[in-house]
């Protein structure tokens, strides 16, 4: 009669999924929002947390189970793999990468930068990220392969030029 299933009606009876009271005074689950369960740090306790039920978050909650949300139902990218993050980032554009690594806080980062060059990332890819990150916190971003090349060209070049002594003139 409710055009729930007998999984549903339990599910509700037992205070699993958030419901809202309609219009009419009927009680109905909310959708697009799940209940779970995040063990808190240093004990046996659980909190029971509130996520929103996109595609993105049951994808997450599916790969990475409920560590991978914080208290607030908010992700929690730190809780990620480095290697998951890493991409994660690389798919992000400019603005919105430093967004996250200032969710991220700058020790995270800095630890982050330390564990590029062992990600499953190509060369280039882990370049452009490790210079992102050295952007972020405010360093000088290193110099590919290219850029030394053609430094170390320019410099050969410059010390190979031999500038012409000015001798006597011949005076006739």
């Amino acid at each position: 009669m409710t055009g729930l299933s007998a999984e549903q009606v339990q599910a509700i009876e037992e205070n699993r999924i958030p419901t809202e009271r309609g219009a009419d005074g009927v009680i109905r689950p909310v959708p697009n929002v799940r209940k779970i369960s995040i063990p808190l740090p240093g004990g046996k306790k659980v909190k029971e947390v509130v996520v929103k039920g996109t595609k993105q978050n049951t994808k997450l909650l599916a790969r990475y189970g409920e560590k991978i949300f914080d208290s607030q139902g908010k992700v929690n990218y730190k809780a990620m793999p480095f290697d998951d993050l890493c991409k994660k980032i690389m798919r992000r554009s400019t603005k919105s990468q430093f967004d996250l690594f200032d969710n991220l806080g700058e020790k995270y980062t800095r630890h982050l930068l330390k564990k590029v060059p062992k990600t499953s990332l190509k060369l280039k890819s882990k370049d452009k990220l490790k210079n992102s990150i050295r952007k972020f916190l405010g360093m000088k971003p290193e110099k590919t392969v290219k850029q030394k090349k053609k430094d170390k060209k320019e410099k050969k070049s410059e010390d190979t030029k031999v500038e012409k002594a000015e001798g006597p003139k011949n005076i006739e």
